[in-house]
């Protein structure tokens, strides 16, 4: 029997990470959707021209073609502690326009992404709770946080998913957890991508900041030396010995980290660390230039850092460029989700065209048999239907042989090519 090739629709899609990801667990990305014009044409340079440039508002739901998955990220900066925390960002409410769309065409499933601080803050337990009970009319649904390193991925970074399985497709909960468990791979450091470029400004690494670095007057202390903020800005100090810290959608300036290439290329104690040490052992702090072997972290290393492939051509000014690498989810944290949904999916039942039978007049979609003989049990198991999917909601396989074996009709209707000669 041919492969399944289960289709996904994706909205809020950004530069493409998540796209990337299921494409590369064997999904086909038959919509996407973005109002950000650099993000948009970053997608069609990498991936494709099915993307939609509007704003989720404006789009036609009856445009998007059916699915078996829908996918997105709705906007976070209503949710996140770089932006607002507020529920009154217009931009939280957009969570309820995908739960509307995923609501209209019912697919099979559905993945939506966000900050952590979705998950986890009581101040959004009522957005939480209102969404999974919308949800939850017609999907099993399950959520959590995940750590992007945890799977594989350079950086540190803490995302919280919703995933819904329709319950018309099983009568049960499955017992699958949704989402992956860790399987104990190793990130890279930052030490091993950073030390996979040449010097920033060189060939393969011209994408620099100049933001200059420089000390804080009044520094922010804490225990590490890698938090707080010891630098004016935002911009925090890399542990080369960890995956990357987490990237935001507002680097590019002051706020970009910053990378001591002193202990990077000739193995120095780190600096960071004895500044740190000598401010909590009282050392007046004064605002001044940083040493001049601190540097910022650059685009084409934050592209690696990512996850997206190293090559991938990212559209607009280094702004647009940041903003897109910041709010993407990273492709490998993607592609694990993608793989336990696909995993999911195939467990279930193989996905066939069901309306060629109905105009073979071999199966009704009303329940009844039509002119010509049913399926019998031996063609339902080549299909892939197990024996422990009927049950007595069912109507008969083959009529004229009186079958004690029954089928779940919802279960037939959404078959898509058995062979039947």
């Amino acid at each position: 029997m041919a492969q399944v090739n289960f289709k996904v629709a994706s909205l809020f899609s950004g530069a493409g990470g998540m796209d990337i990801g299921f494409k590369s667990a064997g999904f086909e990305i038959v919509f996407a959707n973005d109002f950000d014009k650099h993000a948009c044409a970053t997608y069609r340079e990498n991936i494709g021209d099915h993307i939609v440039e509007a704003s989720i508002e404006d789009i036609d739901v009856s445009t998007i073609p059916d699915c078996d998955v829908i996918i997105g990220g709705p906007p976070c900066q209503g949710f996140s502690v770089a932006g607002k925390m507020s529920l009154e960002d217009e931009r939280s409410q957009l969570v309820y326009n995908f739960a509307d769309i995923v609501l209209e065409k019912k697919p099979r499933a559905f993945v939506m992404e966000n900050v952590d601080h979705l998950g986890k803050s009581p101040r959004f337990k009522l957005t939480r709770d209102s969404l999974r009970e919308l949800f939850e009319t017609d999907y099993f649904v399950q959520d959590g946080i995940l750590l992007a390193s945890d799977f594989g991925v350079p950086q540190r970074r803490r995302r919280y998913f919703m995933v819904g399985l329709l319950k018309a497709e099983i009568e049960n909960q499955s017992t699958e957890p949704f989402l992956p468990i860790p399987n104990g791979e190793i990130a890279p450091t930052s030490r091993d991508i950073l030390l996979s470029f040449p010097p920033p400004g060189q060939e393969g690494n011209e994408r620099t900041i100049n933001a200059k670095i420089t000390l804080a007057a009044s520094p922010v202390m804490r225990k590490s030396p890698y938090s707080g903020m010891l630098f004016n800005g935002l911009g925090r100090p890399v542990d080369l010995n960890r995956p990357i810290q987490t990237l935001a959608a507002t680097f590019g300036g002051n706020k970009t980290p910053v990378v001591d290439e002193r202990e990077l290329r000739n193995g120095d104690d780190p600096w960071i660390v004895d500044y740190h040490s000598k401010l909590n052992n009282g050392m007046q702090a004064v605002f001044k230039q940083g040493p001049d072997f601190l540097r910022r972290l650059t685009v084409d290393e934050c592209i690696v850092f990512q996850d997206f492939p190293r090559n991938y051509v990212l559209h607009g000014p280094k702004s647009a460029m940041f903003r897109q690498i910041g709010n993407a989810v990273p492709p490998g944290l993607a592609r694990v989700i993608a793989k336990q949904i696909m995993k999911i999916l195939q467990s279930l039942e193989p996905v066939l065209d069901w309306r060629a039978k109905v105009k073979s007049q071999h199966w009704s979609p009303n329940k009844k048999w039509r002119r010509g003989r049913g399926f019998s049990l031996a063609e339902l198991k080549e299909a892939g239907i197990e024996l422990w999917q009927a049950n007595k909601k069912g109507v008969r396989i083959d009529k004229r042989r009186k079958s004690k074996h029954k089928v779940n009709v919802d279960l037939l209707m959404k078959l898509q090519t058995i062979t039947h000669n």
